[in-house]
């Protein structure tokens, strides 16, 4: 939290004090983590395809990872708007 309230940050909100995503478990962020290292993406954020990945499936699943934690964003940020009211 910054020092000048007592409400998180965005960045805060992303990722808790033992560096899990929000709404992922320790593993599967360390599994987004490793599938997101491999996606290499050029000089303007596009994505690169995943030539190792030959069925699509660990696309999938970063896509399932990805979707899942920022549904959960999305929860904390309105949880947060709430508590500011």
């Amino acid at each position: 939290m910054n020092r000048h309230d007592n409400h998180p940050t965005e960045a805060e909100l992303d990722v808790d004090v033992f560096g899990v995503m929000a709404g992922l478990t320790a593993a599967e962020t360390a599994e987004f983590n490793a599938l997101d290292a491999r996606n290499f993406v050029d000089d303007n954020g596009n994505p690169f395809p995943w030539p190792w990945d030959v069925t699509g499936a660990a696309k999938n699943r970063w896509l399932q990872l990805y979707e899942k934690h920022e549904a959960a964003l999305k929860k904390l940020k309105a949880y947060r708007l709430e508590r500011l009211r």
